[in-house]
């Protein structure tokens, strides 16, 4: 059948059919791309947000034992009604991550981690309401130059520490947006460079071949 073709139809036939060829790479090409796309996507998405929140959660329990232990050491009322208030905060920001955190884990092992981790958490609120419970209870301390220092000195200096962290993380959680959308951006790119050479390239083929003939 391709023998009793003219020398032109033989030509564009031709022409076509790299170009099909062509269009086929540069379809898989794109496919590829997309999936690799969509994998860093989802690794910013699942993995690497899912880390962060665990890890301000964790950040929270501490601040929940802070707080527990300035009630305990409290030595004027106002100090143990603002231990109080930072308690309650921390373990309101604690859950807050957990439920934030709770979708991202999604396998079978993550998820068995993670039931087990809130059931740990839940005993630990128990432990520290009951804990508070016996604080206020309690006389005031008595103050002491060691504990007044605690208050005054050693407790603001922590706090600076943690603030300049928590900015440390907040950079680097910037900067994993950043990549993502970089990313993202370049797919869009590349994918629309490729679909436009290939359009182009069926376009020339098919112009060279009726320009030969």
């Amino acid at each position: 059948m391709f023998n009793r073709m003219k020398v032109g139809t033989r030509l564009i036939a031709g022409f076509l059919l790299l170009t099909l060829l062509g269009a086929a790479v540069a379809a898989v090409g794109i496919f590829n791309m997309s999936k690799i796309n969509d994998n860093a996507n989802s690794l910013y998405e699942k993995e690497l947000l899912g880390i962060s929140y665990v890890k301000e959660a964790n950040i929270n329990l501490v601040y929940v034992g802070r707080a527990l232990r300035n009630v305990l050491l409290a030595s004027t009322g106002e100090d143990r009604t603002a231990g109080l208030a930072a308690v309650r905060t921390a373990q309101e920001q604690l859950r807050a991550n957990l439920d934030k955190a709770r979708p991202l884990f999604y396998t079978e092992q993550g998820k068995l981690l993670f039931t087990a981790v809130e059931g740990d958490v839940r005993e630990f609120d128990a432990r520290v309401q009951h804990a508070l419970e016996l604080a206020q209870a309690d006389a005031l301390q008595a103050g002491r130059a060691s504990v007044d220092y605690l208050f005054a000195t050693v407790a603001p200096a922590a706090n600076v520490a943690d603030e300049r962290m928590a900015e440390l993380s907040r950079v680097k959680e910037n900067n994993a947006v950043a990549a993502a959308e970089e990313a993202t951006a370049q797919y869009q790119s590349s994918r629309t460079m490729m679909i436009v050479l290939v359009l182009g390239s069926a376009a020339f083929g098919v112009g060279l071949g009726v320009l030969i003939t």
